[in-house]
């Protein structure tokens, strides 16, 4: 049974607007990667709107396609760096759907019309044909790197537009291209907040991206460009480059290209483990054995055809992050610090709230070495800026999205399951400082993500936020099975103390959970669905939040 084949990518794959009933906003990608990996390869509709996987179901034009990205997420997304898209003709220099970077003199662009009929998508496989150039574009990737396949019209002219400065959500700030050779280039883009990205920059959300990328036949011209001009210069602030190649080339012209978020060497590596003396067939046969093989950790038997590709088109989106941000050699980067780890793989895109209640709990079950990275990846994080660990995490950097202690709540799970290596005496004097909202550890600062103030510290409720209240008392529960697990009785008495005071906040005049006030008072509610005070959700749906105790929630009701 190849259970990969059962995977259908294009589920999801609606974004922000014109949004079918039949799909939903999912905002998945259909391209190409394998289990974790740094790479996903898949093209790109409009950079813009809350699109945060950079393709759009519903978009009826391809402005090219990016080696990385994130899955199902909003805010505007990021990555999507590294922009290649092959033509016939000379364009204008923009992509044409890029609302990030208007036009200043362009009218059409290089983007190209296509139809849903003419894509084909698999795991680690996805192709479509260009209307604009017939040209057919095919994508398979590997952990660090990446392959495109063009097969352009016989005779046409066969170019290639890179656009280094594009970023969903936003745009690099800086790019740098070294020309190796008329097969091979290498650069350089640095993605700060100031460019925009998660959040359109309110995530602070930074990183260094390091590319080598070889043609499969030399190009016989390159013309840079920036801001919709031609320059001499290969550095910029919006900087692109179109590469001719020979009109009589008879074979698909194949890209490599292989990333790393720590520097060239890294790049380097990793394009030689995974790239050299592998095609663009090999690599993507591996892709769909990695699925497969990874998809044995769950047996499953029936012979209806839609649960088995619901079942694995969802595992499918399980298993895609957090995914790896280490190279080959085991090193990654924080805060522009290189670091070096073989004993797991650092890894990045912890959507916490959204993920603690339902991914990690069924990863501690079927994939325990991915919680244990994760474990020791926000331990990482947290002893390096002596804080909490990252609400939403990405590229190392605590982007503070929704609410609550996701992070707490996944290690407390991880620790009572048994789910081991990672320094847990450690683990526990971060969690136990931001739990009580510590002003220092270890001589040193510390930077709590929970509320400091005497009515969440001392009464176990946060003015004018019912959500945020009811996601702390959670995670101080888990805090209590933390300490309890680890002996500490005192501990566990008083963090289980602190959750079961969720009763505190039961409105008896509405008869429903409700926010507070400073004062304790309760803040005037309309009726039950109201929304004030909560994340995502009203009164009614918040009030039932308590799941350490469903029978003393039944009785308090």
């Amino acid at each position: 049974m190849n259970r990969a084949l059962y995977v259908d990518t294009m589920i999801g794959t609606v974004g922000d607007g014109q949004i079918e009933k039949s799909h939903g906003g999912g905002k998945t990608y259909p391209g190409a990667c394998v289990p974790g990996g740094m790479i996903q390869l898949s093209p790109d509709t409009v950079s813009g709107g809350d699109n945060g996987s950079g393709y759009n179901y519903c978009h009826n034009t391809i402005e090219g396609f990016s080696f990385n990205r994130m899955s199902g997420i909003g805010w505007y997304g990021d990555l999507g760096n590294l922009q290649v898209m092959p033509v016939t003709q000379d364009t204008d220099l923009r992509s044409g759907s890029n609302e990030e970077l208007p036009f200043t003199k362009g009218t059409i662009g290089w983007k190209s019309e296509f139809s849903h009929e003419n894509e084909k998508s698999r795991v680690g496989y996805y192709s479509v044909m260009l209307e604009r150039y017939n040209v057919l574009a095919e994508c398979t990737a590997s952990e660090h790197a990446g392959a495109l396949r063009f097969t352009y019209p016989e005779k046409a002219e066969k170019k290639i537009i890179i656009n280094f400065s594009r970023r969903i959500g936003g745009k690099a700030d800086f790019q740098k291209v070294d020309v190796i050779s008329n097969r091979k280039i290498e650069g350089h883009i640095k993605c700060t907040p100031v460019g925009g990205g998660f959040g359109h920059g309110d995530g602070k959300i930074f990183y260094d991206l390091y590319f080598v990328m070889e043609f499969s036949h030399p190009f016989t011209s390159k013309r840079f460009f920036e801001s919709e001009e031609f320059t001499d210069s290969a550095e910029g602030e919006d900087l692109g480059v179109i590469f001719d190649f020979s009109n009589e080339i008879t074979e698909p012209l194949t890209i490599k290209c292989a990333i790393s978020y720590v520097d060239i060497e890294g790049a380097s590596k990793n394009f030689s483990t995974e790239c050299e003396g592998s095609d663009f067939d090999a690599m993507e046969k591996n892709a769909l054995a990695k699925w497969d093989d990874v998809f044995s950790c769950i047996n499953v038997s029936g012979a209806d055809e839609t649960d088995l590709k619901l079942f694995y088109t969802c595992l499918y989106h399980v298993l895609l992050d957090p995914r790896t941000m280490a190279d080959t050699d085991g090193r990654y980067k924080i805060n522009y610090q290189i670091f070096e780890n073989t004993d797991y793989k650092q890894r990045t895109v912890f959507s916490g709230w959204d993920v603690y209640r339902s991914e990690f709990p069924l990863l501690s079950i079927i994939r325990p070495d991915m919680v244990r990275d994760e474990i020791n990846s926000l331990l990482k994080i947290a002893e390096l800026n002596n804080s909490s660990f990252p609400r939403w995490e990405l590229m190392g950097i605590n982007a503070g999205c929704m609410v609550g202690d996701p992070g707490l709540i996944v290690l407390a799970d991880a620790v009572t399951k048994g789910i081991l290596p990672y320094d847990i005496e450690k683990a526990y004097e971060i969690s136990k400082a931001s739990s009580v909202c510590a002003k220092e550890l270890n001589g040193k600062e510390f930077k709590s993500i929970r509320p400091a103030c005497k009515s969440y510290l001392d009464d176990c409720y946060v003015p004018g936020k019912l959500s945020d209240t009811l996601e702390y008392l959670l995670a101080d529960f888990t805090m209590a099975k933390f300490a309890e697990y680890s002996g500490r009785i005192e501990d566990a008495k008083f963090f289980f103390n602190r959750a079961n005071r969720y009763g505190e906040n039961y409105n008896e005049a509405l008869r429903f959970m409700a926010p507070r006030k400073e004062n304790g008072e309760f803040v005037f509610e309309e009726d039950r669905y109201d929304d004030d005070g909560t994340v995502e959700s009203n009164i009614f749906q918040q009030s039932w939040f308590v799941p350490y105790d469903v029978c003393g929630l039944s009785r308090l009701f």
